[in-house]
């Protein structure tokens, strides 16, 4: 079913509906090439697959950051397959991403250049407020679980005073939400 939650892609479960994939694959087309794909919530691991591949084709670069679990390695309790992730050479970090030094490093790759960013840590309406702002003209921003854990009234006024408008024309599913920083309003409402 298109919109059924969880789903395997390459024999991973995904705690998305499949129509995930339309909807990525459509910014990547359409709005793509990105200079920098960050994955906040590895999950799986199996979007991190997907992003990982997208950006190898595209000549981009991809990290993917979950929760920082005490030091944990190997399978984690999320059920990251760490190991998986290693033998396929993706940038996986467990981190905090609020502590300071990996706040900066996530901050360092969006300045890089035009980024998508999908948040889906845990936390998606601080994630928003946080690295969202940041982001360069051209780049795209991503949530899961929309009306459930992050809504309307936690993104509107960033999305006003930043220049992000949603992608809505060809979105596929209730669960996922995209906005574009906009290309013409380089430096947002917020800096005029």
């Amino acid at each position: 079913m298109l919109l059924q939650r969880p789903f395997k892609l390459f024999g991973i479960e995904i705690r998305h509906e499949p129509a995930v994939i339309f909807n990525l694959e459509k910014i990547f087309n359409e709005l793509g090439p990105f200079d920098w794909v960050i994955e906040l919530g590895t999950g799986n691991g199996g979007l991190a697959i997907f992003f990982s591949v997208q950006q190898r084709i595209r000549g981009g670069k991809f990290v993917t950051f979950d929760f920082d679990l005490e030091g944990k390695t190997g399978k984690n309790p999320r059920g990251v397959q760490v190991d998986r992730l290693k033998r396929l050479s993706i940038s996986y970090q467990e981190k905090d991403i609020f502590s300071p030094r990996t706040r900066g490093s996530i901050l360092r790759r969006i300045k890089e250049g035009k980024t998508f960013l999908y948040c889906d840590n845990g936390n998606k309406a601080t994630e928003f407020r946080t690295f969202a702002p940041h982001l360069k003209p051209g780049s795209v921003v991503g949530v899961d679980d929309w009306g459930t854990e992050i809504r309307e009234e936690h993104v509107s006024e960033i999305c006003k005073r930043q220049g992000l408008r949603p992608i809505k024309q060809w979105i596929v599913g209730a669960r996922q939400r995209f906005w574009l920083k906009d290309p013409a309003d380089p430096v947002g409402r917020e800096g005029r």
